[in-house]
C-alpha cells in the first residue's frame, strides 16, 4: 500500500486500486502519480515487476484533489499485448460505479491522464441508461469535470470492451459534486448501442427522469463515432441577463476557424488561492457557455456573450476560464484571430477589464477583482486588479 502522507493528514483519505496487465517485458513498465502541485506522491519505477503477462494490482492511498496518473515503458513500445489495459478504481465507492480512469497499451514511452477525486463533496446522484447493441464491446464513455482552472479531469470511465451482453440495457451510477460542470464523451464503433442514451441527475430513483437526454445514432456504423453532452450538476442553470439586482458583463471573443473548440466558464472565488489543491471546492460557477458547442457559422467572426453577476457575489474575486480543445487558443496556428476580452457593461474600450490574444495554449485563466459600491439604482462594479495564471497542458488519452 502506497500512502501519499505529507500535509494531507486532516483530510479523509480514499483507497485507489491501480490495475495493469503487463506484457512479456514486465520490467519495462512502471507508473507514478503526481498531485496538483506536481509532487510525486506514488512512484513505481520500471524494474519493479518481473512476471510476464501478469495482471498486477496495487492499492494506493490518496486524498480528495486533482492528480495526474502516468504509465511508463522504458523501451518505448507501450504494453504490446493486444488486450493490455490499465485502470484506476475507487475501492470503497458505491457498488457498480464506473472506473475512475481507463486506458490501453497503445502508447510509446509514457501516457498521462489527469483525474479528480471529489471525495465527500460528491453526493449528487447521476444515472446513465445505455441500450447496448449487437456489439456492446464497441461502446465506451468517459466523464470529465470542466470547472477546474488547472485542467479538465476525468472522474469516471468505461473503456470500449467493458460491456459484453448484447442487446441488454446497462445502468451506470455514480455520485458527482452538486454545482460542478461536467462533460460525458461517448465512443461507439459499429453497433455498440441501439437506442437513446439517457442521463438522469439529482434523484435516487433512476426511473425518474430529471436531467437531459442525449442520443447517439446507432445506425451510423463504420468509423469511430464520438458524441458528447455537457451538464451542470444541480437545478437547471439560468443565464439571466436582466433584472435590477446584478451587474452585466460582456465577454467578446474573436473566433478562429474552429469556434466549436472554444468554451468558457466564469467562477466566483471565495478568497482562495488558485494553487490550492482543493480550490475547486471553494468556487461557484456564475455562468458558462456555450450550452452545447459554438456553431461553425461563427468561424473567424466576433461573438459576444452577456453575463449577469448576481448581487450576492459583489466584493468577490472571479476567475475567467476560456479553453480551446485544439490546444492552440484563438491564434495563430490556423490563422489570425483573438483576442478574448471582458467588459463591465457594454463592449466599449472604457469598460475593458480583461484582454488577451489567447494564443498557443489550451486554456486561458484570468483572475480579477470586482468591488461593489452603492448607487441610487443599486450597485455598480469597478475593476481593482487582475493577473494571469497559465494552466497546465497535460497529456490525455482523450483530447477534449
Amino acid at each position: 500500500i502506497f500512502d501519499a502522507g505529507g500535509d494531507y493528514e486532516s483530510e479523509t483519505s480514499v483507497e485507489i486500486k491501480v490495475t495493469i496487465t503487463l506484457d512479456v517485458y514486465p520490467d519495462e513498465t512502471g507508473f507514478f502519480i503526481e498531485d496538483s502541485l506536481q509532487r510525486r506522491v506514488v512512484d513505481v519505477p520500471p524494474g519493479t515487476y518481473k512476471d510476464q503477462n501478469k495482471k498486477i494490482e496495487e492499492i494506493v492511498t490518496l486524498y480528495p484533489g486533482l492528480y495526474t496518473f502516468t504509465i511508463t515503458d522504458i523501451f518505448g513500445d507501450g504494453l504490446t499485448r493486444a488486450d493490455s489495459f490499465y485502470q484506476l478504481d475507487l475501492v470503497n465507492d458505491n457498488v457498480g460505479r464506473p472506473h475512475l480512469l481507463t486506458g490501453n497499451g497503445a502508447f510509446t514511452s509514457q501516457e498521462s491522464q489527469v483525474f479528480l477525486i471529489e471525495g465527500d463533496a460528491a453526493k449528487y446522484p447521476l444515472w446513465i441508461h445505455i441500450p447496448l447493441g449487437v456489439t456492446p464491446q464497441d461502446f465506451g464513455f468517459a466523464i470529465y469535470r470542466l470547472d477546474l482552472v488547472e485542467s479538465n479531469a476525468v472522474v469516471a470511465s468505461r473503456a470500449r470492451g467493458s460491456y459484453e451482453l448484447a442487446n441488454e440495457d446497462a445502468l451506470e451510477t455514480l455520485l458527482v459534486t452538486e454545482g460542478g460542470l461536467y462533460r460525458i464523451i461517448f465512443e461507439n464503433t459499429s453497433q455498440g448501442i441501439n437506442g437513446d442514451i439517457r442521463i438522469n441527475m439529482g434523484s435516487t430513483n433512476p426511473n425518474i427522469f430529471k436531467g437531459i437526454e442525449y442520443t447517439i445514432n446507432a445506425e451510423d456504423t463504420g468509423n469511430l463515432q464520438r458524441g458528447h453532452a455537457k451538464f451542470y450538476a444541480g437545478a437547471p442553470f439560468s443565464l439571466s441577463t436582466s433584472g435590477d439586482e446584478g451587474e452585466v458583463l460582456t465577454l467578446r471573443m474573436n473566433f478562429d476557424r474552429f469556434p466549436s473548440e472554444v468554451e468558457w466558464i466564469l467562477l466566483s472565488n471565495n478568497d482562495i488561492s488558485t494553487s490550492s489543491r482543493l480550490g475547486f471546492m471553494d468556487r461557484e460557477i456564475v455562468a458558462f457557455g456555450p450550452e452545447v458547442l459554438y456553431d461553425q457559422e461563427l468561424e473567424n467572426k466576433v461573438f459576444e456573450e452577456t453575463i449577469m453577476i448576481p448581487e450576492h457575489l459583489k466584493n468577490h474575486r472571479f476567475t475567467l476560464l476560456v479553453t480551446d480543445s485544439g490546444n492552440d487558443g484563438l491564434c495563430c496556428s490556423f490563422g489570425e484571430a483573438g483576442p478574448v476580452e471582458l467588459f463591465q457593461g457594454a463592449a466599449e474600450e472604457s469598460n475593458l477589464l480583461v484582454s488577451d490574444p489567447f494564443e498557443g495554449k489550451d486554456r486561458l485563466v484570468e483572475e480579477f477583482y470586482l468591488f461593489g459600491r452603492s448607487t441610487d439604482s443599486g450597485w455598480s462594479l469597478f475593476y481593482a486588479n487582475h493577473f494571469w495564471v497559465y494552466g497546465l497542458i497535460l497529456l490525455s488519452s482523450m483530447n477534449l
